[in-house]
C-alpha cells in the first residue's frame, strides 16, 4: 500500500508538472478508491500542496499576484462553510463529483464565458469561492478552476504557474477543513512529499518543450476522458 500511494504521488505529479491539470483528478480516484475518505482527503490536500507548490516555486516569475490574493479571500471563506457543516462525502459523490466537473467544464466551453480572472480581482474571489466549496465535495476542483482560465491572455508558464498558486491555497485550507478526521503517518507525508517534488521538476522538462497550442489541446482532451470514465465509475456506485 505504501508503495502504491507513493508511485501514483510521482505518476500524478509528472502529469500535473506538464499540463497543470488532471494528476489531482488521478490521484483522488485512485485514494478514494483504497483509502478511507477523510484520509485520502487530508493525504491528497497534503500531496497537491506540495506538488503545487514546487510547481509555483518552479515558474514564481510568472505567478500573477493579483489574481492569487483576491483568490485567497474567497477559497477561505468557502473553507470556513465547510469547516462549518463537517461535510464529508461518500466514495460515489467524490466520483461523480471527478466526473461532472470536467464533462461540463468542455460542454460550457464556447458557451457560457467564465470571467477572466487577470485584472478583475472580483473574478478572482469568485473562483477561489466556487473552487473551494467543490474542492470540499469531489476532493478536486482543477476543471473548475480551467474555466476561468480558458480564455485568459496569459500564455502557458503564466496558467501553470498561476494555478499551482491557487492551488496551494485550496488544497492547504482542505487539509484544515479534513484534517481532524484523519491524519496519515509521518512516513507517508514525508514519502508523498518527495515523489510530489520529484515528478513536479520531470513535467517541467517535458513542459518546456510544449508550444501553446498544442499544450491546450492536449490539455482539454486529457481531462476529458478522465472525467467520462469517473462519470460513469461514480454512476455504478450508486
Amino acid at each position: 500500500m505504501f508503495l502504491q500511494i507513493i508511485l501514483s504521488a510521482l505518476g500524478t505529479s509528472f502529469l500535473s508538472g506538464i499540463f497543470g491539470m488532471a494528476g489531482g483528478l488521478i490521484l483522488m480516484g485512485i485514494w478514494a478508491a483504497t483509502l478511507p475518505v477523510a484520509q485520502a482527503m487530508v493525504l491528497h490536500g497534503w500531496t497537491q500542496a506540495v506538488a503545487n507548490g514546487s510547481r509555483a516555486l518552479v515558474h514564481r516569475r510568472q505567478v500573477q499576484l493579483g489574481v492569487l490574493l483576491p483568490y485567497l479571500g474567497g477559497a477561505l471563506t468557502a473553507s470556513v462553510l465547510l469547516k462549518w457543516i463537517s461535510f464529508s462525502p461518500s466514495p460515489a459523490v467524490i466520483y461523480l463529483g471527478l466526473g461532472i466537473l470536467p464533462v461540463v467544464g468542455r460542454l460550457l466551453s464556447g458557451r457560457v464565458r467564465f470571467p477572466d480572472p487577470v485584472g478583475s480581482p472580483l473574478a478572482s474571489a469568485g473562483a477561489g469561492l466556487l473552487v473551494g466549496l467543490v474542492q470540499g465535495i469531489a476532493g478536486v476542483a482543477g476543471p473548475l478552476l480551467d474555466m476561468f482560465f480558458v480564455e485568459s491572455k496569459l500564455g502557458r508558464r503564466e496558467i501553470v504557474a498561476t494555478k499551482a498558486a491557487t492551488q496551494v491555497v485550496s488544497h492547504l485550507l482542505k487539509l484544515w477543513v479534513f484534517w481532524g478526521l484523519a491524519a496519515p503517518e509521518p512516513s507517508l507525508l514525508a514519502g508523498t512529499a518527495v515523489a510530489a517534488v520529484l515528478g513536479t521538476l520531470l513535467g517541467a522538462q517535458v513542459l518546456e518543450r510544449l508550444e501553446d497550442g498544442s499544450f491546450r489541446k492536449a490539455s482539454r482532451a486529457l481531462v476529458l476522458g478522465i472525467g467520462g470514465w469517473y462519470l460513469l465509475k461514480g454512476l455504478a456506485a450508486l
